[in-house]
């Protein structure tokens, strides 16, 4: 690896926190406790960071959210159907608030953070309800 470009996983970890041998593998597991991201990413290769008003970002973050819901309308019309009338502006919502946070913040280790704790998070809710549902 050259000293000029630093490898670095979607996680934020280095690649010699990956691999002790300095390759990279097509399916390589981060070693680093607790993380389980499977992707890196060349630093050198990303482009530059953009400087795009809250307009814009709501904007994309808008067509992010309509893409989502039509998708779900698409692919589980029964869902649709079977829930509240406003079950897709609530997914359109949810989507554009969780863009909006996430952009909100411009600093990579809180942004790892942020990521790992709402892996937690999901998981968490995602066994509450198991419970409570008897599954």
């Amino acid at each position: 690896m050259s000293e000029d470009r630093e490898e670095r996983c979607i996680c934020g970890h280095t690649f010699d926190e990956h691999s002790e041998d300095g390759e990279i593998e097509d399916a390589l597991s981060c070693t680093v406790e607790g993380c389980d991201c499977l992707n890196f990413i060349d630093r050198a290769q990303l482009p530059a960071v953009a400087s795009w008003s809250d307009a814009t970002i709501r904007a994309v973050a808008l067509d992010i959210a309509k893409a989502v819901a039509h998708h779900i309308e698409t692919m589980y019309p029964a869902a649709v159907t079977a829930t509240s009338r406003n079950m897709l502006v609530s997914v359109r919502g949810c989507v554009i608030n969780e863009i909006m946070a996430a952009i909100a913040i411009n600093d990579e280790g809180r942004i790892v953070r942020r990521l790992a704790k709402r892996k937690k998070h999901r998981a968490e809710i995602k066994r509450a309800y198991q419970r409570f549902r008897g599954d």
